[in-house]
Order: structure tokens, then sequence, then C-alpha cells
């Protein structure tokens, strides 16, 4: 009789892992160091409207590989808000930031999450002279159970 609960079970227990949103890791895409000083903030002005900088700790994500110019920036500008910066070798209570940043139809999407949780997206386009803007507010994910 348990076994046949267990197998009949299964198809639950699997549904239920395959909404769970995977956690998402960090990546930069080659991004022009002209574009760093509009990434950036699109990114830190997120976290600083979710955590208090005052009383966080984070610990960014950094991309595996590949040239990346957004995090030294954000470290600076995550410092420069009050955020305190963790080691990844003693992360403790930090919050975990991960973000991916990517060319997209002439501008860039940035995507960003905290603690794995929420993710939110911002498209930055190009202006008529080239510098990136929002392209309109963040569009939040939420995770669900």
């Amino acid at each position: 009789m348990r076994r046949f609960a267990f197998v009949l079970a299964m198809p639950l227990i699997a549904a239920g892992c395959a909404t769970m949103p995977a956690p998402m890791a960090s990546y930069v895409s080659v991004v022009d160091a002209t574009d760093v000083p509009n990434v950036v903030p699109a990114i830190a002005g997120y976290v600083s409207q979710k955590l208090p900088a005052a009383s966080s700790t984070v610990l960014l994500e950094t991309p595996a590989g590949g040239w990346d110019p957004v995090t030294p920036a954000l470290t600076t500008d995550l410092r420069s808000r009050g955020f305190a910066i963790a080691d990844a070798a003693h992360p403790g209570t930090a919050h975990t930031i991960s973000y991916l940043v990517s060319p997209l139809d002439g501008g860039v999407l940035v995507r960003i999450s905290i603690d794995g949780g929420d993710q939110a997206s911002e498209f930055l386009a190009r202006d008529t002279a080239g510098k990136l803007e929002a392209g309109g507010p963040y569009t939040v994910r939420e995770a669900s159970l």
C-alpha cells in the first residue's frame, strides 16, 4: 500500500519541482564600457528599492569567465549607497544579488534577482545620441511556491 501511495504521489512531487524557479546565475555579455555608467544604476537602483542600505550586506554573484566591466562598477555604486559587500568566502547572512546584462534589440536588457527570489527586468533603450536610458519601469516576476 505504501508503494502504491508513493507511485501516485510522484507526479505531484515532480509537478511541484517543475514550477519552482531555478536560481538565476549572473551573466554579463560583452557590454561597451561607455554603457556601464547607465547599466549599473539600473541594478543598484532596484537593489536600493528592495533592501535597506544601512543594514544590508550583499554578495554579488559574479559572472563566470569573460570580460565583465559591470561587477567592479556595481560594487563601487552599492558601497556609495551604503551597502556592505560580502566576500564570497565569508558570505554570512548577506543577500545574494545575481544579474544579467545582455544586448537586446539595439539596447540592453538588465535582469536582477535578490536571494534567488523575485526577478526584476528593465530594458535600457538607446536615445538618438546612442546613450542608454530606461525604456520603462522594472517588470517584476514574483517567485511562486
